[in-house]
């Protein structure tokens, strides 16, 4: 493999088949996932009604991220997006990390939500075995890739809406009970919002207890600069999507917690079933329970789908790049690279493999790197963005059609929050697994790097 075996701008093959809706609703299915329905509790019995500040933080720190990564993709829209900008930008061997723990990320990802999503149909289907629905979810997902990028924008289209509408729906049924607009049920109030400790009830503590936890739900979100090679008209559809993306994810986050803290107690949310299937079963939806499974089932498949597309973009740029095996590249007729999404399918199996086999012990270290990792990738981007303002000439930036809002300061503070938060993680002594497993993955890719280098130096000699 030779380092940067192809030119940086060059994303040969490729099809321009998303559209604006298509790559939005992509980046909303790889943030919202099942977390959102079974696991808002956790964050709400951290810092009680205050999670709703913290959402709202990660939103801004999201937009100054994404607005970053928009103004590079509009620049230069390759597939790999930031792993290009970070090599070009901060380092080769800055890119050779991101790249490569972006793609592991996903891939556990990717195991844990193909295990829960087994778990769901389970609830169906309960004499068929938890690997053989392992196996269906992850074939037919990977099937669904291999379709021409449209057709798979479509899908992601119409699947992550599903999730949406239902958190919409929700939004305006807590609503309801909250004003006392539902027959047979006095109203509710917002005295839940100040009660049992005040808005602040866990203080700071809890708060940046919640907010590691919080960060970690919008990772996915820079998913959305892997499709400008992909894109139409990227100068005009990157920036629309980055800024509706945006606003959904914080709008889709905030509103139901909201209406989660102000109807039930913070005391009792987290302790207990889905605050989801709690108002849905106060409201007398019927058959809830299998209502909400249908529900965080398509969620968990509409997460999963981004993710494959992601795994399949990043492990195809790597090869780009020369970090990964040249024929990784290889393209199908739909102009999918096909090789690289059938290495990630094969990549997800062994994770799900370990998740079935040890899932308290080598399953749960490796599901802590992600959270870490996210952030990290994050501060890159940003780190890339300087770099980017600094080196390309004055008057090609001015020519763009879109700028960062804000920049410098956007960006600089965008770090400035990054490495509190990172900080924070590393003062936690529940987070030191997850600090340590990180680190250690790091090293591994670290010493991958080293042999990447030296064939690239082999290559080169006369």
């Amino acid at each position: 493999m030779q380092e940067g075996a192809m030119e940086q701008g060059s994303t040969p093959g490729l099809s321009r088949g998303l559209l604006s809706r298509h790559i939005v609703m992509m980046s909303l299915g790889g943030v919202i996932g099942a977390g959102m329905f079974l696991g808002s509790g956790s964050t709400i019995h951290l810092a009680g009604p205050a999670v709703v500040v913290d959402y709202l933080v990660g939103g801004i720190l999201l937009l100054f991220v994404l607005f970053a990564l928009a103004e590079m993709s509009i620049h230069k829209p390759v597939a790999g997006s930031f792993l290009v900008y970070v090599r070009q930008y901060v380092g080769p061997m800055f890119g050779y990390l991101a790249g490569w723990l972006y793609w592991f990320c996903w891939v556990l990802v990717l195991a844990a939500e193909c295990t829960a999503g087994a778990t769901f149909l389970h609830f169906w289907l309960q004499g068929v075995p938890l690997w053989v629905l392992s196996l269906i979810i992850s074939l037919a997902l990977t099937i669904v890739n291999l379709f021409q990028v449209r057709a798979y924008g479509e899908f992601e289209f119409w699947f992550a809406g599903i999730k949406i509408v239902t958190i919409v729906l929700f939004s305006l049924l807590g609503f309801l009970l909250l004003v006392g607009a539902v027959p047979g049920h006095p109203a509710i109030g917002f005295g839940n919002l100040t009660a049992r400790g005040g808005f602040f009830p866990t203080g700071f503590s809890g708060l940046a207890g919640a907010l590691l936890v919080v960060m970690f739900s919008y990772g996915g979100s820079e998913m959305i600069g892997l499709t400008a090679a992909e894109t139409r008209d990227p100068g005009r559809t990157i920036p629309r999507a980055m800024v509706g993306v945006v606003w959904r994810t914080v709008l889709f986050y905030v509103l139901p917690l909201v209406v989660i803290v102000a109807l039930v107690p913070w005391t009792t949310v987290g302790t207990g079933e889905s605050p989801f299937v709690m108002v849905f079963r106060q409201v007398g939806v019927p058959f809830v329970d299998h209502v909400m499974n249908f529900v965080v089932l398509t969620a968990v498949l509409s997460s999963m789908n981004s993710g494959m597309y992601a795994v399949s973009r990043m492990l195809y740029s790597l090869g780009q790049q020369g970090y990964a095996p040249g024929w990784l590249m290889k393209l199908s007729g739909r102009r999918v690279p096909i090789r690289a999404l059938l290495a990630s399918t094969i990549f997800l199996w062994i994770g799900v493999g370990i998740a079935y086999e040890w899932p308290d012990q080598v399953f749960n270290y490796l599901m802590s790197i992600p959270g870490f990792s996210f952030l990290f990738v994050w501060l890159l981007i940003l780190v890339a963005h300087v770099g980017f303002h600094r080196r390309v000439p004055k008057a090609e930036l001015e020519k763009l059609p879109f700028h960062a809002w804000g920049y410098p300061v956007s960006t600089g503070l965008g770090i400035l929050m990054l490495a509190v938060i990172i900080g924070l993680i590393m003062m936690s002594a529940e987070q030191r697994l997850g600090i340590w497993t990180s680190l250690g993955a790091m090293a591994v890719m670290l010493v991958g790097y080293g042999f990447v280098r030296r064939e690239s130096r082999r290559e080169v000699r006369p």
